[in-house]
């Protein structure tokens, strides 16, 4: 199938991506206020009476129930179907903001630090030691480079030596050097010019949208996969940084009990990144084997 032929149609529409990227994520966002309020309430009743009996009785008001009494309002006119509507919207646009959040982060800091999934495949190279280079002239750039260093070191001490290199190894290894050459044989016979690696994913991306979309259904299942357990972790981090914040400037009170459970919302943060990127490479990768097994 040549270039020239006729280019296939393709439809954008509301998806199953506008589910598992915003609409779930920022449903689990009010989920976290919940759990967040509710869980200390029954930690505070467990460290005092040291059981959970009678909690039902103990009138603890918990969160939930003005949840499920707004999910649930049905206004004279019989038409209770409003309000959820209403909180979908809500979970919709929240799920944006906790994208948009999410997205910055991974291309600030995951992107930095692990690269791209075709970067990793095409143009593989060593991890190299981060320098640090210290300006005598103007020491708020020195202060600035020594704690990135530092923040650099505990990276590299997590994910070499408490994670025993999983994130880095799996990440960042590459394909063999002779399926490489036959890549790139093949996208450029197919493009008509010499491709960079760098342009490889979104040309591939689409020319499989245009030219095959029936072939696109297992990609876009990493996608939604991929997205949704990037703004997961996206919703625990904005979360926690908003909680702290209200903390520090309005007052909120942080216990013990919420504190636990702050600490057991950071520790999910890595989880769900560590998913994110097995699933953002495993996409990579499915795409440019079925790319190369396109007859043309």
């Amino acid at each position: 199938m040549g270039l020239d032929e006729k280019v296939v149609e393709v439809k954008q529409s509301l998806g199953l991506y506008d589910i598992f990227g915003y609409i779930l994520p920022g449903f689990f966002f009010f989920a976290l206020i919940i759990i967040d309020y509710d869980c200390s309430k029954i930690l505070r009743y467990l460290s005092e009476h040291k059981s959970l009996k009678g909690i039902e009785d103990a009138g603890l008001n918990f969160k939930l129930n003005y949840f499920l009494d707004f999910i649930y309002f049905k206004p004279s006119g019989g038409y209770g179907i409003v309000t959820f509507l209403i909180f979908i919207i809500f979970c919709y646009l929240t799920g944006h903001i906790i994208s948009a959040f999410s997205s910055f982060m991974a291309k600030l800091k995951i992107k930095r630090f692990f690269r791209n999934p075709t970067e990793n495949l095409f143009m593989p190279r060593p991890i190299r030691n981060y320098k640090l280079r210290i300006n005598q002239s103007h020491w708020y750039r020195a202060i600035f480079v020594f704690i990135q260093f530092i923040l650099y070191s505990i990276y590299r001490f997590i994910t070499n030596t408490l994670l025993l290199g999983t994130i880095s190894i799996n990440y960042r290894k590459p394909f063999e050097v002779k399926f490489r050459d036959k890549f790139q044989n093949k996208i450029n016979s197919v493009f008509g010019y010499e491709v960079s690696p760098k342009d490889y994913y979104w040309l591939v991306s689409s020319y499989i949208n245009a030219r095959h979309p029936s072939c696109t259904k297992n990609i876009k299942h990493f996608v939604n996969l991929s997205g949704f357990s990037r703004n997961i972790a996206g919703a625990f981090s904005v979360y926690v940084l908003l909680r702290i914040s209200a903390h520090l400037f309005w007052g909120s009170i942080i216990d013990v009990q919420i504190f636990q459970i702050l600490i057991c919302y950071t520790c999910i943060v890595p989880i769900m990144i560590w998913s994110y990127m097995r699933l953002y490479k495993r996409q990579a990768v499915e795409m440019y084997y079925m790319f190369y097994s396109i007859v043309l």
